[in-house]
């Protein structure tokens, strides 16, 4: 890595004011070089103030077991701007209200994978063709993701085996234990998301955390340093309602 700041590669989690994720990056990343920051992510909501660099992950990287797939919107794979240039026609009625019906039943389909607990084999992420040459143009110098699905922590995985970047890995919510819902493939699960976070954690070169309660335990549980890194309170805004 050379300088200060080495080019940065986001994962998963992009810049926004809405989000506790976005909200970490923003403050973490606020100082950077826009030039040395880009972010693969699912989102079409960026701040592009603090990166201008964007590639939305879509069919060519998305992949949903049949017949989930049916339901599945067809997106667009590539940087956001060429993106928002060609989807900003509007719906019609007939549209809308089809495109409401297929949200109902994806909503329906969601509630009874989690039921029945397979949602984790039913999307997945691959790295394309496509995705790949855009990194190449970047030319990335680390990678940094906050590990919040089993399906990112594959992907990455996927990506360190294809360009041998560095992982740096920040853990904000203990995923481990609060992604996994209750099933009837509960127990695997369990023992899949544990065996690979595991697995991500080791091969990651830095390790951060969102406090130095969770960097202890951290240390027990993974035997690795983790560096703890939250967002800031600014007392000046904070102070005047301290007291109600």
């Amino acid at each position: 890595m050379q300088g200060l700041h080495p080019r940065v590669l986001i994962i998963g989690e992009t810049f926004r004011k809405d989000t506790g994720g976005g909200i970490t990056i923003s403050n973490l990343f606020c100082e950077w070089p826009a030039e040395k920051l880009a972010v693969i992510t699912y989102s079409d909501k960026n701040d592009y103030e603090i990166c201008k660099n964007y590639y939305k992950l879509g069919n060519e990287e998305k992949n949903t077991r049949w017949p989930f797939r049916l339901f599945r919107k067809s997106e667009f794979s590539g940087e956001i701007s060429f993106i928002e240039k060609n989807n900003n026609s509007p719906l019609s009625i007939k549209g809308l209200r089809r495109t409401q019906l297929k949200n109902e039943i994806l909503k329906i389909v969601g509630f009874l994978s989690h039921f029945i607990g397979v949602h984790h084999r039913l999307h997945s992420l691959s790295v394309s063709e496509k995705l790949l040459n855009w990194i190449n143009t970047y030319k990335p110098e680390i990678i940094y993701f906050q590990p919040n699905s089993l399906s990112l922590v594959f992907f990455v995985k996927q990506l360190y085996q294809k360009t041998k970047l560095p992982i740096a890995i920040h853990i904000v919510d203990d995923f481990i234990y609060t992604k996994n819902k209750p099933g009837l493939f509960y127990y695997h699960f369990e023992r899949v998301i544990k065996h690979e976070y595991k697995e991500i954690i080791k091969i990651s070169k830095a390790h951060f955390s969102i406090c130095m309660e969770m960097s202890k335990e951290y240390k027990t549980r993974f035997n690795k340093e983790f560096i703890p890194i939250h967002n800031p309170i600014i007392k000046e805004n904070w102070l005047p309602y301290s007291s109600l």
